[in-house]
């Protein structure tokens, strides 16, 4: 959802939200956003059982439709939650969802592998699972890993070998 808002923000007003952590001042403030905004709501998980919390989300509902953009997020699917009201659980079943599973280290590996292609990199598999070993574990940090091991490669000449990548990522 953070890479959402991130992108959104790049082309118009986008607002990011905590269902766990925003303030009563800060779920004022949506309501002055402008018409071509996307509210992106975090941690629907939180909703459940806050009277409160489904009463903020309902007029968010409200206030954003119809020109106003909204994307939720949790960890399991909206129109499942256990919520009290009849109006927000529609709300909540009306939009598409998308169900999104954490990558496998396989997965990783061959993105790594594949990516390392494109930039004309050798990237063998234990290299790929020494990175995963050793690296980031969040797949756009490997990625922007992968490109900082792309510009060391090229200033010292080197091929991407475990003691290469070894030496590299004990670097302060």
């Amino acid at each position: 959802l953070a890479a959402l808002a991130r992108a959104v923000s790049e082309s118009g007003p986008c607002a990011f939200v905590s269902l766990a952590h925003t303030s009563e001042a800060a779920w004022g403030s949506l309501a002055d956003l402008p018409p071509d905004s996307t509210v992106c709501v975090d941690d629907m998980e939180a909703l459940a059982g806050h009277v409160d919390g489904e009463r903020r989300l309902f007029v968010l509902f409200e206030t954003l439709a119809p020109a106003r953009r909204i994307a939720l997020a949790g960890r399991s699917n909206p129109a499942g939650l256990p919520v009290a009201r009849a109006d927000l659980r529609t709300r909540l079943a009306s939009g598409p969802v998308v169900a999104m599973r954490r990558l496998s280290d396989e997965v990783k590996a061959q993105a790594l592998r594949h990516r390392a292609s494109l930039r004309g990199l050798d990237l063998s598999d234990a290299a790929s699972a020494y990175l995963l070993a050793h690296g980031p574990r969040d797949p756009q940090a490997l990625f922007t890993l992968l490109e900082d091991l792309d510009r060391e490669t090229l200033v010292d000449g080197r091929r991407l070998t475990i003691p290469y990548l070894r030496a590299i990522l004990a670097r302060p």
